[in-house]
């Protein structure tokens, strides 16, 4: 059965209100906005809907459509969350790992201290240890001037000099503080214990291990106005085998690498 339509037009002012009877069956030239493909489609066609007296329900679908892609944002945001947390899980652990020890992420590294430290290297998915060649601490020839740049990472804590032996001697210390030298100076009348021994000034403490334990002797500063070190200090520990270990402050240690 075909369908006809029947326009009543009422004038109403400056305007014609023109309502669409409809008789049996659809009119297939309004839009629909339920077969849009988004919100945007949906929308347009809402909005042609409306404009032709019919499309008001057509409008709410293209409404709907544009909550969902909000709903979509919504799941994106979460998203990020969970890579903030995967950022997160690349920190470098507080201590040193142990060797062959799971890690993630791939090709994280750390250095584990400040002077010198051993690095820690993920690679394919357990950590890897090096240790980077080092130089030991040495002090400085001469006594630094106070307030001058230093390396804490070049240097011992405390560099001693003794200067007791020469005329106006006087014992120096110097400590590199952050990144500077602090330098202390006092008078040559302070003795030291070594041992069960008592060193005067001028002179260092010796203490050998071997045998049974260890002895102790004070014995004349070979490295006078020097920081005291085995490279002139070597000769306290007598003849092989017993050889310098360490020499610093006041303090020399020998040792005997093949004694029992």
């Amino acid at each position: 059965m075909a369908s006809h339509r029947v326009r009543a037009c009422v004038a109403l002012g400056l305007f014609v209100l023109c309502p669409v009877i409809a008789c049996g069956g659809s009119d297939d030239s309004t839009p629909t906005g339920t077969t849009g493909g988004s919100g945007a489609a949906g929308a347009k066609a809402g909005a042609a809907g409306s404009s032709a007296g019919g499309g008001a329900i057509a409008g709410t679908g293209g409404k709907s459509a544009g909550s969902g892609g909000a709903s979509a944002g919504s799941g994106g945001a979460s998203a990020g969350s969970g890579g903030a947390s995967a950022g997160s899980g690349g920190a470098c652990p507080n201590t040193l790992p142990k060797p062959g020890s799971p890690c993630s992420p791939e090709g994280l590294s750390c250095a584990f201290g400040a002077c010198c430290a051993p690095v820690g290297a993920c690679v394919n998915g357990v950590w890897q240890i090096a240790q980077p060649p080092c130089q030991l601490p040495k002090c400085p020839d001469t006594v630094p001037l106070d307030g001058s740049s230093c390396d804490p990472c070049s240097v011992p804590a405390t560099c001693t000099y003794d200067t007791c032996t020469l005329p106006n001697g006087e014992a120096v210390s110097a400590a590199c503080e952050g990144d500077a030298w602090s330098v202390a100076k006092s008078s040559c009348d302070g003795t030291f214990a070594c041992g069960p021994d008592t060193c005067k000034p001028g002179e260092v403490c010796v203490r050998t291990a071997g045998g049974p334990g260890f002895s102790y002797a004070c014995q004349k500063n070979p490295c006078v106005g020097a920081p005291l070190s085995c490279a002139c200090a070597a000769s306290l520990c007598g003849a092989a085998p017993f050889e310098c270990q360490a020499a610093s402050g006041h303090d020399v240690s020998c040792v005997c690498p093949i004694c029992p």
